[in-house]
């Protein structure tokens, strides 16, 4: 979720008791299910081997705590990357994976039967 906006929430106290505040430091410690204990420094993922270093990253899509997901077809897939809607049953967002089960973006049906996507991932370079 969003959540509460701590920034505002300190001046928001300040206020109230009459003195003044501001947030110093703020550290987000865990988004969903990813807590930073988990995390590595760049400089601690520079001195690793490109095997162990591949290991330790996740996924483009380990953020997304989206339960729906629909495996498009080549042709769903060239028309979402283009822009175009795709026939959709449902409603609300979904993982977009191609026909090999690659992630490659977050779409949104409206219910009216159409799905849009909302974000897409960089295609690589062939």
């Amino acid at each position: 979720s969003k959540g509460t906006y701590v920034r505002t929430l300190g001046r928001d106290l300040g206020r109230a008791l009459g003195c003044g505040a501001c947030v110093v430091a703020l550290r987000r410690l865990r988004i969903g299910r990813l807590d930073v204990a988990d995390a590595a420094t760049p400089a601690e993922l520079e001195r690793l081997d490109d095997a162990r270093r591949r290991a330790l990253l996740l996924p483009a899509d380990a953020v997304l705590e989206l339960e729906r997901e629909l495996r498009c077809d080549a042709r769903q897939s060239a028309a979402l990357r283009q822009g175009r809607a795709v026939r959709c049953a449902g409603l609300g967002l979904v993982r977009l994976v191609d026909a090999q089960g690659a992630f490659f973006g977050v779409g949104a049906a409206d219910g009216t039967g159409w799905l849009r996507a909302r974000r897409l991932m960089p295609q690589p370079v062939q």
